[in-house]
């Protein structure tokens, strides 16, 4: 299964490398838990249907808040398909676009351009 676009501009706003956005795409394909696949699921169906901008602010502050990346990121170290080291980094990176009252950055971050896949 490929990772939808707006899975990937989301790994590009958190500062993700490419092989980090494909290994957390891999195990989140792979995922028996029910939030991490919850996740995984409403951004292929926030991609297939191509939402309106309040869909898109919802799926930001809400479905991808930094608290709920953080939980899904720990909820993959538990079942066991990150190592901790993994999770750890891409955590930080995460944590690198939050305020300190743990909402997403107001502040525009500079994103990597995505190459042809």
């Amino acid at each position: 299964m490929r990772p939808p676009k707006t899975y990937q501009l989301l790994c590009a706003f958190w500062g993700f490398s490419q092989s980090q956005e494909r290994l957390l795409w891999s195990v989140l394909a792979r995922t028996s838990g029910v939030a991490a696949t919850a996740f995984r699921q409403h951004l292929l169906f926030y991609n297939e249907h191509r939402s309106t901008l309040p869909d898109a602010q919802h799926l930001l502050h809400q479905v991808c808040r930094p608290a709920h990346v953080l939980q899904v990121l720990e909820l993959l170290w538990e079942e066991g398909l990150l190592s901790r080291r993994q999770t750890t980094q891409m955590e930080e990176l995460v944590l690198t676009a939050v305020d300190r009252a743990g909402h997403w950055c107001d502040h525009q971050r500079p994103v990597r351009a995505h190459r042809a896949r």
